[in-house]
């Protein structure tokens, strides 16, 4: 608001806030672009508005803290634009009934985007970007499932690392040509059948609620997605008695 009243040659503002830092801040803000601004506190509001041609109301108030009384004091041919930008609205509504103040809000400024033509614009402006806030969110909770997938894959490749070296110990004499290519194999046998499942859970978990997959992922394998690196060896098929 400082900044658009600035653009607009306002020749002075006055500042209220509740903390004293936070307005002689943006007041400094302001001289520093050439515009003359200070700061006050609220006591002092209804003789500031007395004085003032624009009021600009802000707060993160629940309640009013502009009333209509400390409007109404004040020259009756003077004329006071107010622009209400709180929401809940900061200014009580019977301000407006007071002769020469025009009230401005943020539900008097939605009716007139909605028939113009750039309130078309603004209504495409908002799809879009509530578009990409679903996009982002999908992201964030399909990036969330990858710790899992990460540790789902490395169980998968300490199996066959397992499986293989059982092998190297029963056939020792297996040429080293023929040990290379069936670890190919086997290695290639399990991305494939990790390659679906793995690529729907993401999917699954970018929708709303989807976390579920990926704690379910987890406890069918008994993952620790925290811990990749210390995810144990699964525990051998090995029949009883067979030596490796």
């Amino acid at each position: 608001a400082a900044a658009h009243l600035r653009r607009a040659g306002i020749g002075e503002v006055v500042i209220a806030n509740r903390t004293a830092a936070n307005g002689a801040r943006l007041a400094t803000a302001l001289r520093a672009d050439g515009v003359p601004a200070t700061s006050t506190g609220l006591d002092r509001l209804s003789d500031e508005i007395a004085k003032a041609d624009v009021l600009f109301a802000c707060t993160g108030s629940v309640g009013t803290v502009v009333g209509a009384e400390l409007i109404g004091d004040r020259e009756p041919d003077r004329p006071l634009v107010v622009c209400d930008l709180g929401l809940p609205k900061d200014v009580d509504p019977a301000a407006a009934l007071l002769d020469g103040v025009r009230v401005v809000d943020l539900e008097t400024l939605q009716r007139r985007l909605s028939d113009a033509p750039t309130g078309q614009g603004t209504l495409r402006a908002a799809e879009i970007v509530a578009e990409e806030v679903r996009a982002y969110l999908a992201g964030q909770r399909s990036a969330g499932v990858t710790p899992t997938v990460t540790a789902l894959r490395k169980r998968a490749a300490e199996v066959v690392d397992a499986e293989l070296l059982r092998l190297d110990s029963r056939l020792p004499e297996l040429d080293g040509a023929v040990r290379d290519e069936l670890a190919k194999t086997v290695r290639r046998v399990v991305d494939k059948l990790l390659h679906t499942p793995t690529v729907r859970v993401k999917e699954l978990a970018a929708a709303p609620g989807g976390a579920g997959y990926a704690e379910a992922l987890r406890e069918l394998f008994g993952l620790d997605p925290q811990a990749p690196s210390a995810v144990s060896t699964p525990h051998s098929t090995q029949p009883k008695g067979e030596k490796r």
